[in-house]
């Protein structure tokens, strides 16, 4: 179940502009801070994951499982 779910969910960024103008933000605000690696806690397959490292963010998911 969970790869059809990674499967299904790998592009549902590009369907959700507000989400991905917010992540944008977020980016811009991390890396102007210079504070360190990101996490994504929950991360789920890691779709958001992968596109805060597109943004150059140095960036980890952890998931329980």
């Amino acid at each position: 179940m969970a790869v059809r779910y990674a499967e299904l969910a790998r592009n549902e960024l590009d369907t959700l502009p507000l989400d991905r103008a917010a992540l944008a933000a977020f980016a811009e605000l991390a890396r102007a801070t210079g504070s360190g690696p990101v996490a994504e806690l929950g991360c789920g397959p890691g779709r958001v994951t992968a596109h805060l490292r597109d943004l150059e963010l140095e960036v980890f998911g952890v998931d329980p499982r």
